[in-house]
Formats: structure tokens, sequence, C-alpha cells
């Protein structure tokens, strides 16, 4: 194990309701939320990582950092086991 954070991410993306509803993506640990919204899309590229500039809310410069990171990490580790299998 690692001392690095250890997140539980939570993902939404509810595009039939534009008017009520925004994509989210949510990092919890012990210490810290980190709550990401950007607008439903049905295109799962964009679930993929989201990019900065689409967000509808100002998450600070270090909570995109780890977002990123950990959704990254995610992702290939993803990739990687969907190959194998």
């Amino acid at each position: 194990m690692t001392d690095d954070p250890r997140f539980v991410m939570s993902e939404l993306n509810d595009a039939r309701n534009k008017k009520k509803y925004n994509a989210q993506t949510r990092l919890i640990s012990d210490s810290q939320l980190i709550d990401l919204r950007m607008k439903a899309t049905n295109n799962p590229n964009d679930w993929l990582l989201y990019k900065k500039e689409d967000l509808l809310n100002n998450p600070s410069e270090e909570d995109f950092s780890i977002y990123k990171n950990y959704k990254n990490k995610y992702n290939n580790f993803f990739n990687q086991r969907k190959i194998k299998n």
C-alpha cells in the first residue's frame, strides 16, 4: 500500500433531461471531496476525461490535477483489463 490518498469515485451522466441534469464526477476521500460538473452528453469520449474548459463549476487547480491523475490511472487500468479479456 502507498500513502497516496484513496478515493471513491462516483460518476453520473444523463443527457435525457438537459434542463435539469448535468454530468457529474465526484472523488470522495476521508478528508476531501472533489466535485466536477459539466453539461450532460451522449458522447462517451467526453466521459473519459473532462476538459477543464468544459466544466460548469470552477474547481481549484489542485483538485482538477488530482481528478485528472486519478481518472487517467483508472482509464488505463480499465483499458488494460479489457485487452486481457
